[in-house]
């Protein structure tokens, strides 16, 4: 299948997957911390703290998508800064750009699905 790709392409992916793997690794490890202190109060069946702390959780994820989404009109300034070749950096540009915002839906959604599954009951 990589036969099909340009070198170009193929140079664009993988350099934006390193830098959507250094942004996504903040909000994964935002979430494990926060979701053992909901586990936690699940656990005690204190479910008006767990409900708060879900709650919390839904906001700071929330925070860190909106700030990825900030990021976009920063996108080529954030290339240059991290010396991307100049010849790749339209095509690069665009990849970076649907990997922030699918990068900030896949915050809320994990935050959502967390939510949805300890609030199932309770």
């Amino acid at each position: 299948m990589a036969r099909y790709i340009s070198s170009y392409a193929m140079s664009a992916v993988s350099y934006v997957s390193q830098i959507s793997l250094m942004i996504a690794s903040v909000g994964i490890g935002l979430s494990m911390g926060s979701s053992l202190k909901v586990i936690e109060a699940y656990g005690a069946g204190n479910y008006t703290l767990m409900k708060k702390r879900i709650a919390n959780m839904y906001l700071l994820n929330t925070a860190l998508a909106l700030l990825v989404i900030m990021l976009i009109p920063f996108s080529e300034i954030i290339l240059k800064f991290m010396n991307m070749a100049q010849e790749l950096l339209s095509i690069v540009k665009t990849y970076f750009i649907i990997d922030l915002i699918a990068t900030a839906i896949s915050f809320i959604n994990i935050t959502f699905i967390f939510g949805r599954y300890c609030y199932d009951g309770k």
